[in-house]
């Protein structure tokens, strides 16, 4: 099951990836992954601090 899971969040992933590349069709598939990871790392690094600062810990 979590295989299938993770197939259907990939499929997810990918047709993202085409709707953004879409409105920017100089970007290619990697750059935009790429640009995705920094994003997100970005978020979740922010998020963590708002919740350790939050929760006292």
């Amino acid at each position: 099951m979590l295989t299938d899971l993770e197939r259907i969040g990939d499929h997810c992933s990918n047709i993202g990836i085409a709707i953004r590349m879409d409105h920017d069709e100089l970007t290619e598939k990697h750059g935009m992954i790429s640009k995705m990871e920094i994003e997100k790392e970005h978020d979740f690094d922010k998020y963590y601090g708002d919740y350790m600062d939050r929760f006292n810990m």
